[in-house]
């Protein structure tokens, strides 16, 4: 790769390739709602109670989520882990401000984030799916969101994590077209490491990662993890998973199981051997 192709690939008035239609970013809210302020990164959850639809009678559904408690502090990795359909997507939207508790608080930095403009939301608390979306237009329209003020944010990011050398190897570059057969085409690991440099690239104040490595190649699995360690202190940072090694990243871990998550014990550490060395000489 040259350095005229990789200049040519990252020129922020290049001509669009492909079908570019933008995403629905309409999803601003009621008028007049206020931006979200900058954050800290404190994230809490108090006594939450959320279920699905509406129950009998008109009372509250049944729950989903009862009675939770978590807390994290600005900058602090935690994990969510549990069974299939134990809630945890469902507690990191309670986070992400995408679904509001039937009763309880679901907060950041103190707020409600249901309280805000959801845009300037997602640019602050960022949510990472299981399965990312791509829209067509070129991969770095799939990262910016059609943003071109963010162009310089995404190539960088894009470095950053380990996907930029694999994108330059395409003939197009950041230029590379997506529609839906192109989509398909890209392998599940690159197509979840463009939904992650996505998140990124509005530098959040927190990250919530929804499994979001699973089910992808061993490399990118690598790639993904790398991003977490990088990132971690950076940004307060909540994984939901079931995998040992994205778990050993966490500072604390909760449990989740019949709606309630609960704060493991951190384990003893074990003794450390004694190894004669030229210390101990």
């Amino acid at each position: 790769m040259n350095a005229a192709k990789s200049r040519a690939t990252t020129k922020p008035d290049r001509k669009r390739r492909g079908i570019a239609k933008s995403p629905d970013l309409s999803l601003a809210g009621p008028p007049r709602l206020p931006h979200l302020p900058t954050l800290h990164g404190r994230l809490e959850l108090v006594d939450v109670v959320f279920g699905y639809g509406q129950g009998g009678n008109g009372g509250e559904p049944p729950p989903v989520i009862f009675d939770a408690n978590l807390a994290a502090a600005p900058g602090e990795t935690i994990a969510v882990t549990g069974g299939r359909a134990s809630g945890k997507t469902t507690l990191l939207c309670l986070l992400a401000g995408m679904l509001r508790p039937n009763r309880g608080a679901a907060l950041v930095d103190g707020r409600h984030p249901t309280d805000f403009d959801p845009v300037s939301v997602r640019n602050r608390v960022a949510y990472v799916p299981k399965h990312g979306v791509l829209f067509a237009g070129t991969i770095l329209d799939n990262i910016t969101l059609f943003r071109p003020h963010l162009q310089e944010a995404a190539l960088e990011t894009a470095r950053l994590i380990g996907l930029e050398a694999t994108i330059l190897r395409m003939p197009l570059g950041f230029d590379t077209p997506l529609d839906a057969s192109a989509s398909q085409a890209l392998a599940g690991g690159l197509r979840q490491l463009i939904v992650v440099a996505r998140a990124l690239t509005t530098r959040p104040r927190v990250l919530l990662f929804d499994d979001a490595g699973s089910g992808i190649d061993g490399k990118s699995d690598a790639l993904i993890r790398n991003v977490l360690t990088l990132f971690k202190g950076q940004c307060t940072i909540v994984l939901a998973s079931c995998e040992p090694s994205i778990l050993d990243i966490a500072d604390t871990v909760y449990d989740l199981a019949d709606g309630r998550p609960t704060r493991r014990e951190p384990e003893t550490p074990r003794p450390t051997a004694v190894t004669r060395t030229w210390m101990s000489a």
